[in-house]
């Protein structure tokens, strides 16, 4: 399901009131379909479902590419098998 914030287009601060209202003007626009609209409508009227929907769906809009960070460190050729274990030995 969509972000019900989104759906509704209100804030998590809304009050019941506000969230009656986006429901009317949610079924004007005809942007999302009813049964979407009664479910976004749901999550956010119970306290629960609404404090479970504000930690389980995404705050941050998804973004199309993220380009990977390249590494900046040089291997210097040393390996395990060149290490020294008896080299800091203090007994």
């Amino acid at each position: 399901m969509k972000n019900p914030y989104t759906i509704l287009g209100v804030s998590q601060d809304a009050t019941n009131q506000d969230i009656i209202r986006a429901v009317a003007m949610a079924m004007r626009k005809r942007e999302y379909s009813t049964r979407e609209i009664a479910e976004a409508r749901t999550i956010l009227s119970k306290p629960a479902t609404r404090l479970a929907a504000d930690f389980t769906l995404p705050i941050f809009p998804a973004r199309e590419k993220i380009t990977p960070i390249e590494p900046t460190v040089q291997v210097s050729g040393l390996t395990v098998e060149k290490l020294n274990p008896n080299k800091y030995d203090s007994l």
